[in-house]
């Protein structure tokens, strides 16, 4: 006989484990911080890699008015100019990292949590459905055993 509800909840464990399970087991190996810094460190260095070639994009683009812009400037305002937008831009985007990780990682954990549930779940029907089957294989036993008396 089928138990549909066991049959759904499987289903259920078999979704979980198709789209969710790597990227789950990869996040068990870390701690939220560590999971959250690492995201950042790696934020920061695309954000800088980032940063340096659009400035040298627009640099390459704009050569004429950026050697305007060097003769008649002082190079240590451009300098302190580039580097306040440079901490600004890296600052937003690992700011941003680190609330979508954060994000991801309790979402995760959420979602590991709630397939330990279903697994406990069936596991406890699983061992009701043994236990109800013992108890009626015993109780056919007794049926059969019972000495027949006759008037």
């Amino acid at each position: 006989m089928v138990n549909n509800e066991r049959v759904a909840l499987m289903t259920q464990l078999a979704i979980y484990e198709t789209h969710y399970r790597q990227e789950n087991e990869m996040l068990q190996h870390y701690r939220k911080q560590d999971y959250v810094q690492f995201h950042s460190i790696r934020t920061f260095l695309c954000s800088s890699a980032a940063f340096f070639l659009m400035l040298l994009m627009l640099c390459v683009t704009m050569r004429d008015q950026a050697t305007d812009l060097l003769n008649g400037a002082d190079l240590k305002t451009i300098c302190i100019a580039a580097g306040m937008v440079y901490t600004v831009f890296v600052w937003v985007n690992i700011r941003i990292s680190s609330l979508i990780m954060n994000r991801k990682y309790e979402r995760a954990r959420g979602r590991n949590h709630r397939y330990m549930e279903q697994v406990m779940r069936l596991e406890q029907m699983y061992e009701t459905d043994q236990l109800a089957s013992y108890v009626a294989e015993k109780e056919k036993e007794m049926e059969l055993n019972e000495p027949v008396i006759s008037d």
